[in-house]
């Protein structure tokens, strides 16, 4: 396959076949079995090579296939569904590094790293927030004359293939410790960790801190001197809002095996309750990182007010699926053998958190600066196009993304927007376009300070009330323009809405029978005919 050939997520799936196969070398079992031997999945790496898969981490500029993340994230849930290792050591962690070249705008870079992924070498992932200040792991470089000099150690998580690929790290240059001054620099060579270690989930991959005291002749500058921070915000924005959109795939897994275990107990409230629950907040996670996908291609001076309500949201949700889904499977969620002991893998690999974490204080200020204090339509693309599925997207510029300046559009805009259908949607949008005002309002008298990481705990907040709107406005605008199938159905928005008005700490009144009924015929149908449970419901073949 050459790297312009076209790559359908149902390849992906039908290379990975039957997961229920145990003669099938990519099947829960084989998965299992490489969890416990703290290894990655034998033969994950021959597969992804035959489906030429490293061609979709390079932008089609560069000779590879990556055009958005809408499709990064399809092609991605088939390997999260099966398993996470693959996912993360195979994508997101690849995606990362090259993402702050990629994000440079330097040819002379970006070109001799696209030739190298394009042969499968991927490269590492240097993980942690550039200003985290990471005790023992703080990396500083120094420029002398043409030369730099490194010192101290950058986290870093291997691929499936070992610690020998590039990986682009992001050094302290500013001369004063705390300084906001970082640069990005491009290793040709990663080494083994002095004391590679493993965390309990994702046990195929190996994390460690790369010791780059004596790597003075091969750091190549990436983009300007003391520039990274644009460059590193850049590459947190896709990978993060692409790893949202891919665990989606892992929580279908997980919603499949209790749906399977409760076949004889659909009818007791609590379980259909917990069923029904967990797809809608899986629902809601898919709207929110998929609207925040198109947002990075359409609103590039504003991804900071999407990618702090995935930060936010996305964990949270994840959480709340896997312990309403814990009361269903009962002790068989804890089972590490047996005919769900998937269930308990791919809960162990939602706490791969190191590649993952959102910083302390300031990383989760992120959001504080952005938050409006009032309404504005400047600059916000055409609502059909940010929130249609079907509508195609500009290929995603990373060097525009890193240069774009913040937008003053709104993501709430969707809620105000016009009034929803119905009485009981209608209330439920008269308490949201409450949340906004309140929002607003006090935004509009938050002090200085509380735009800082030294805000008070009431302005961090406002700051989640802030991402829980963002994620109803997601719902609601991918309701409203996408007229087919299930997503055109009221009882999902009904549904969605309420549980996003209680996590605001508003009542809301019980949710009527028939909308939890549909939601559930919904969920059983999909299980039925071997339908993904993501908006896109595509067909997932045997298994």
């Amino acid at each position: 396959m050459t790297s312009t050939a076209t790559l359908q997520p149902a390849e992906v799936e039908s290379a990975l076949g039957d997961a229920a196969d145990a003669h099938n070398p990519f099947s829960f079992d084989a998965v299992i079995g490489a969890d416990e031997a703290a290894v990655p999945l034998p033969g994950a790496s021959e597969l992804l090579k035959a489906i030429n898969w490293s061609a979709e981490l390079v932008p089609r500029i560069h000779g590879g296939r990556l055009s958005t993340t809408d499709r990064l994230v399809q092609l991605l849930r088939p390997l999260f569904r099966r398993d996470a290792t693959v996912g993360l050591g195979a994508g997101i962690a690849p995606l990362l590094s090259s993402s702050l070249v990629w994000s440079s705008g330097d040819p002379s870079q970006q070109e001799p790293l696209a030739k190298t992924m394009l042969v499968n070498r991927l490269p590492l992932a240097s993980y942690g927030e550039p200003d985290s200040q990471l005790a023992g792991s703080e990396l500083v470089a120094r420029r002398y004359g043409d030369e730099l000099a490194l010192e101290g150690s950058r986290p870093a998580v291997s691929g499936l293939t070992g610690w020998d690929a590039p990986v682009a790290v992001v050094a302290r240059t500013g001369s004063a410790l705390g300084s906001t001054k970082y640069s990005v620099l491009l290793l040709p060579h990663g080494q083994t960790p002095p004391a590679p270690r493993q965390h309990t989930g994702v046990r195929g991959l190996r994390f460690g801190d790369l010791d780059l005291g004596e790597q003075r002749q091969d750091a190549q500058l990436v983009g300007g001197f003391n520039g990274g921070i644009e460059l590193a915000r850049t590459a947190l924005a896709v990978t993060r809002t692409t790893l949202a959109g891919a665990t989606v795939g892992l929580l279908d897994t997980q919603l499949r095996a209790a749906v399977e275990s409760a076949q004889r107990r659909q009818r007791l409230p609590y379980v259909r309750s917990a069923l029904a629950g967990a797809f809608v907040d899986l629902l809601v996670l898919d709207c929110l990182a998929t609207v925040a996908g198109r947002a990075l291609h359409l609103m590039p001076g504003r991804p900071a007010s999407y990618l702090d309500a995935v930060d936010r949201l996305a964990v949270v949700l994840a959480r709340d699926v896997i312990a309403a889904l814990d009361g269903v499977l009962g002790i068989e969620a804890h089972r590490r053998d047996g005919r769900y002991a998937i269930f308990q893998k791919h809960r162990r690999d939602l706490q791969a958190a190191p590649l993952v974490a959102t910083g302390g204080a300031r990383r989760r200020s992120a959001l504080i600066p952005e938050l409006p204090g009032g309404a504005s339509e400047r600059d916000s693309p055409d609502p059909a196009t940010l929130f249609g599925l079907g509508e195609p997207l500009p290929d995603l510029d990373f060097a525009h993304l890193a240069r774009a300046r913040a937008s003053p559009g709104d993501p709430l805009a969707a809620i105000t927007a016009e009034l929803l259908p119905g009485d009981l949607l209608a209330s439920y949008g008269d308490q949201l376009a409450t949340g906004v005002r309140q929002v607003q309002a006090r935004s509009r008298t938050l002090p200085p300070r509380d735009r800082t990481p030294l805000a008070t705990p009431d302005s961090f907040a406002l700051a989640g009330r802030y991402a829980v709107l963002v994620a109803a406005a997601s719902c609601i605008g991918v309701w409203r323009h996408n007229q087919r199938g299930f997503v055109q159905d009221p009882a999902w928005l009904t549904a969605a809405l309420h549980r996003l008005v209680q996590r605001l700490g508003e009542s809301t009144p019980s949710l009527p029978a028939d909308v939890e009924n549909r939601v559930m015929t919904e969920l059983l149908a999909r299980h039925r005919d071997r339908q993904a449970f993501d908006l896109a419901a595509c067909h997932l073949g045997s298994g």
